[in-house]
């Protein structure tokens, strides 16, 4: 079977165009010969996203970018991405993310769809909730931005001692600076003498250093002898300690205030002339009484010592002695 010309022409012209629409549509992102499911996403900034950037899911590709358009009169969210999703069995939740992030260092952007927990699954045709994750330029401009205000910050300190170096460094700072050499050369100098004094004099002093050294090492190797003694008298103390501790000390207190209440009381009865001793220390009469019958009794016993068988009877079996019956006689 033989075909014109013509329809040959014609058929290659056809298979040209179908050619050229599926080539199209696939650089598009679409598939004209596979079943896919579409769902919407809109943003405010799609950040350099294009159409056929792949959409993924686990870091699966799933689909692509299909189409990109423009929202007019929206206050936010004015960009459409529609997400081409070529496995129609996949079933995204409800609280899923569609997130434009970087697929590669190079700044290329993919849809990454962020699974949701929830038991509800969106319908072909809904919309995602957008989400926009920061490229590699703006996370390094974010890490930037704290050291470009240490950086300013130290420049302005930098510049702030370059101006206080200017103020020290000139004429007159430099007077200050050398007056302040030449006074720490000054102190230096009294240092090197205040030395070589405490050389001297402790070379001088040397043998009574060495004597009082040596009285330390002995007063130390006494203690250390007798250390047993040292801890016996603690000991001793302590036990003392204790025992002084026991002393009713209250009680004694108040015994000794009421002897000497009592002693105070007797004092003054003394001084108020009641009783033989108040009466004797006052009455100067009683006293002299006192001190004659005092002085006849001494009398009386000096001459009983001296004449005794002119006042002592001595009587023997019944008879009276010749001392005594004499002694009436002479009475």
């Amino acid at each position: 079977m033989k075909f014109s010309r013509e329809f040959r022409i014609g058929l290659v012209i056809v298979l040209a165009l179908s050619g050229a629409i599926w080539g199209f549509n696939f650089l598009k992102g679409r598939n004209i010969f596979s079943p896919a499911d579409f769902y919407y996403a809109v943003y405010d900034d799609i950040n350099g996203l294009m159409v056929s950037n792949p959409v993924k899911a686990y870091g699966y590709k799933i689909g692509k970018v299909s189409r990109i358009e423009y929202l007019p009169g929206r206050p936010q969210g004015h960009l459409l991405v529609e997400l081409r999703v070529e496995n129609s069995d996949f079933r995204i939740p409800k609280d899923s993310k569609a997130r434009i992030r970087s697929s590669d260092l190079l700044g290329s952007r993919e849809v990454a769809i962020i699974m949701g927990k929830s038991s509800e699954y969106l319908a072909p045709g809904d919309t995602l909730n957008a989400q926009m994750e920061q490229g590699l330029s703006e996370q390094v401009n974010e890490m930037l931005a704290p050291l470009k205000v240490k950086v300013e910050n130290l420049l302005g300190s930098v510049d702030t001692i370059i101006v206080a170096f200017k103020e020290v460094f000139d004429e007159k700072g430099m007077k200050n600076i050398t007056t302040g050499l030449a006074g720490i050369r000054t102190v230096i100098d009294n240092v090197v003498a205040l030395t070589e004094d405490l050389r001297g004099l402790i070379s001088a002093e040397k043998g009574k250093i060495s004597q009082i050294v040596a009285h330390v090492e002995a007063f130390t190797g006494n203690l250390k002898n007798n250390n047993k003694k040292l801890s016996s008298l603690l000991t001793n103390m302590e036990a003392a300690s204790d025992s002084l501790r026991q002393i009713p000390f209250g009680l004694l207190g108040k015994r000794l205030a009421s002897t000497a209440a009592h002693l105070d009381s007797l004092i003054v009865q003394v001084r108020s002339q009641e009783g033989t001793m108040g009466r004797l220390i006052s009455s100067p009469d009683l006293y002299n009484d006192l001190d004659s019958t005092l002085v006849s009794l001494n009398a009386l016993l000096e001459a009983i010592k001296n004449r005794p068988g002119e006042y002592i009877t001595v009587t023997l079996f019944g008879r009276k002695s010749r001392s005594t019956s004499s002694t009436k006689g002479n009475r």
